[in-house]
């Protein structure tokens, strides 16, 4: 494990072992192993990586803290580790945009998901006023925001295609067919 740039140890595999929840009859237990964003390239997920064996989806949490973040400068690196190391699919499990990045930020970070073929994301709508990396990231609060949400999601999950991961090995939810009366002029249901 790292602290900081310090090798501290191997990352700990006991805690995510699948042996406890088998044993007690569990099958239906789908294992997510999350990472913060990598922000140096000295800090390698390889050394926290538990193996395939423990991992079924990966998360990413990460979050539009300044004006000029983009979708590749907060998540692009850690995205490339994190396929150099497995083929699951990948979910941002925790991200927002906030005050100080703008509204703006939101279609770039929903075209980024889609662009990647991620699974999807989580949004972190929690009020943190307490500087730059403790903003406002609720959208309820922000008219601009929340348009630019409803807008981007709206948008992109017209498409339901962009949500499934590469390559599909198994259905992520039941095929549903939207007749196309019910869809509106965009293409997706109103």
């Amino acid at each position: 494990m790292r602290r900081g740039c310090k090798r501290v140890a191997k990352a700990p595999r006991a805690a995510t072992r699948r042996d406890v929840f088998r044993a007690q009859g569990a099958r239906n237990v789908t294992w997510l192993w999350t990472v913060n964003t990598v922000t140096e390239p000295s800090a390698p997920l390889r050394d926290w990586w538990p193996g395939a064996g423990y991992v079924d989806r990966v998360g990413i949490d990460g979050y539009f803290f300044r004006a000029d973040a983009t979708y590749r400068s907060v998540f692009g690196a850690t995205i490339t580790q994190v396929r150099g190391l497995t083929s699951d699919p990948i979910l941002l499990a925790e991200t927002a945009v906030g005050q100080v990045a703008g509204a703006g930020k939101i279609a770039d970070l929903f075209a980024g998901v889609r662009a990647d073929h991620l699974a999807g994301l989580v949004w972190f709508d929690q009020a943190q006023d307490d500087g730059l990396y403790h903003q406002d990231w609720r959208l309820e609060d922000s008219p601009a925001r929340l348009a630019a949400f409803r807008y981007a999601s709206k948008t992109l999950l017209s498409e339901r295609r962009w949500f499934l991961p590469r390559p599909l090995t198994r259905p992520a939810w039941p095929a549903v067919r939207v007749p196309a009366r019910l869809l509106g002029r965009r293409g997706y249901a109103a």
